[in-house]
């Protein structure tokens, strides 16, 4: 930079009082501070510097860097670290660590200064379930970083830290593709100091212990039943439109339909929201639009909001009669993820069956016809693998599971076993790692012959994402088995993986039905269903710190994809692998929920839980507000 520049630096709350000064540096020189208020700093650098760094410290945390490709980090030896190049991917992150799901061999660095607040001895621990290595070095110069630890010795010699000195810390990792976790922790110990004379002295230490005791978020609900407010349907008008259209409520969209659609289609389309399920609202067509009207338990809900190929950006619902709830049943909001409602009044409503609630609020919530036989009636066998297991908290929800919070990974669980009745369909959600495949054994029944076992290579996607997938049983069985060929009926009694099938593979929400799911979508196709109204979506994006390969929600609930130059636009339509799915804010700490139910004398509900992130929850709002 040219010396005499003059600076301007937009922000909030800056200080102009003398108390405070503001100090800003160029590349550790001085620019000289013209003007100041609130929002704007105005600073003129100096001469031209001379310095020949490369690295300079500054910044509002670490840099995360990801570039395609693996790197045998195991090899490098004492090497200087690999380093991005300068085209890399690059945004901020508060926190030393990473979380992601790549699709191909994928390389990612965490770089910037960490500054100890007083002279003591630190120890780091690197955690990573690929090859990793941390650097530390005393200077901005990666040339210079000295590797501390790695994969394969993942806690760091102890390290003494000088206060007022800036430390430059660089950890990279590299995956072959599919979850990736990369993070960095450190622990604080005493140091005995000198005096200036050399004599003993003693310095104030305060010690970082990891893994230290938590205090859990304690709510304490009071609610009553005796509330007898007449209640009032909320309705609301969307139009018809002649193009592709998706209806939003609450955070999660529905099928896509062609428009415009026969009244039925649409109205199943919304019952089958898990926002409005196990509820249900009508649809009538009056005049040019749809006119919904929702149950009187739900009140006065937002409006139900459009994506279309046929406009940017999206459209509300216009409110036409504003709902009151009857209070005969209450629910349980947090964080925008609603319960059941319960009828607290004339049903036991045990403190087993509230935690059952609280839980699926932290649970990727599918469309019921998915999974659920009371939905969708022509399933005959269903599993979502949900039994109690060993949960990862290191790794978000997204990552293990497509429905629920738990899935198939390995083996020795059955994907079908002992089902009965005949079906046309299997479907289930998968993901395979990049460059893996999957075979599957049927056991298998056609008409009243005697079963057969098949070992079966399945025709699927293996890039380390999660897809869903149905299958005709009886066309996969006759391409396999010619005796199949004569066969009008099959029932699929056990289904298993391979027993040599990789642990990167994880398998969720098998069912076994004689229809498809509502505006089921191939696995085939999904890719041109996420698209922007502009031009295609660029998959996959990094947003709020994690990469994307489909439609997201914004803040406000409106789909979102990344397009050229890491510029965000809305999506016109997005798919069961994008915003059909209703994901949790935050996520719970396993075995961190518990809830009591004081009934009938007081009336009470006591809730104690723990989100895996440093995050304090927001107060559980009870629906409707009058009866708490």
């Amino acid at each position: 930079m040219e010396g005499g520049t003059i600076l301007t630096i937009k922000g909030n709350y800056f200080s102009k009082s003398s108390n405070y000064p503001l100090i800003v540096n160029v590349g550790d020189d001085p620019c000289t501070i013209r003007n100041v208020n609130l929002t704007t700093i105005q600073c003129q650098t100096s001469i031209r510097s001379v310095s020949n760094r490369n690295h300079y410290r500054g910044g509002r945390g670490l840099h995360t860097y990801y570039q395609p490709g693996y790197i045998n980090l195991n090899a490098l030896g004492s090497v200087s670290p690999p380093m991005p190049n300068a085209n890399t991917s690059r945004s901020w992150t508060g926190e030393a660590s990473f979380s992601s799901v790549f699709s191909s061999a994928t390389t990612v660095w965490l770089v910037g200064f960490i500054r100890a607040p007083m002279t003591a001895a630190f120890n780091f621990r690197l955690e990573s379930n690929s090859q990793a290595a941390l650097y530390l070095s005393t200077d901005e110069d990666p040339a210079n970083a000295v590797r501390i630890a790695s994969n394969t010795a993942t806690d760091s010699q102890r390290i003494v830290l000088q206060n007022n000195t800036d430390y430059y810390m660089l950890c990279v990792g590299s995956t072959g593709g599919g979850s990736f976790g990369l993070a960095v922790k450190s622990a604080m110990q005493p140091l005995n100091s000198r005096t200036g004379a050399n004599r003993p002295g003693t310095s104030e230490i305060q010690q970082v212990n990891i893994g230290a005791a938590v205090t859990n978020e304690y709510q304490r609900i009071v609610y009553m039943t005796n509330s007898s407010i007449p209640g009032v349907a909320e309705v609301q008008d969307v139009e018809a439109y002649f193009n592709i259209f998706q209806i939003g409520f609450r955070g999660v969209y529905t099928v896509l339909l062609d428009g415009p659609p026969f009244t039925q289609f649409v109205q199943d389309a919304l019952n089958d929201l898990p926002t409005i399920y196990p509820l249900t609202v009508s649809v009538a067509l009056v005049g040019t639009a749809y006119r919904v009207t929702f149950p009187v338990e739900m009140g006065d809900v937002p409006p139900l909001t459009v994506i279309s190929t046929g406009f940017s950006g999206t459209v509300n619902a216009t409110e036409i009669i504003r709902g009151v709830p009857s209070a005969s049943k209450i629910a349980f909001q947090l964080d925008g993820a609603i319960t059941n409602y319960l009828n607290f009044r004339d049903d036991d409503i045990t403190s087993a069956i509230l935690t059952n609630e609280f839980k699926n609020l932290f649970n990727i919530r599918c469309p019921p016809s998915l999974n659920d036989p009371q939905a969708a009636p022509t399933v005959v066998y269903s599993d979502e693998f949900e039994e109690p297991s060993p949960y990862d908290d290191t790794f978000t929800i997204e990552d293990m599971a497509f429905c629920g919070r738990g899935a198939v990974r390995n083996s020795t669980v059955h994907i079908v076993y002992g089902n009965t009745q005949a079906a046309d369909y299997m479907c289930f959600a998968y993901k395979i790692a990049t460059g893996s495949s999957m075979t599957m054994i049927f056991q298998a029944q056609g008409d009243y012959n005697p079963p057969t076992t098949e070992s079966i290579l399945m025709n699927l996607m293996a890039d380390s994402r999660w897809h869903y997938k149905c299958i005709n049983v009886l066309d996969v069985l006759q391409q396999n088995n010619p005796s199949y060929l004569s066969v009008t009926t099959v029932v699929t009694m056990q289904v298993d993986l391979n027993y040599f099938v990789p642990l990167s593979i994880m398998i969720d929400t098998v069912t076994l039905r004689n229809d498809l799911p509502i505006g089921y979508e191939d696995d085939t196709v999904i890719a041109s269903i996420d698209q922007s109204s502009t031009q295609p979506c660029t998959f996959p994006f990094f947003y709020n710190g994690k990469n994307h390969s489909s439609c997201v929600l914004d803040n406000n609930n409106v789909p979102i994809c990344s397009l050229n130059n890491n510029v965000r636009s809305y999506c016109q339509s997005s798919s069961i692998e994008g915003v059909r799915r209703l994901y949790p804010k935050y996520q719970l700490l396993d075995n961190s929920l518990q809830i009591t139910h004081n009934t009938p004398t007081n009336y009470t509900i006591n809730i104690s839980f723990r989100y895996t992130s440093c995050m304090s929850p927001s107060l559980i709002e009870v629906l409707p507000s009058t009866v708490s």
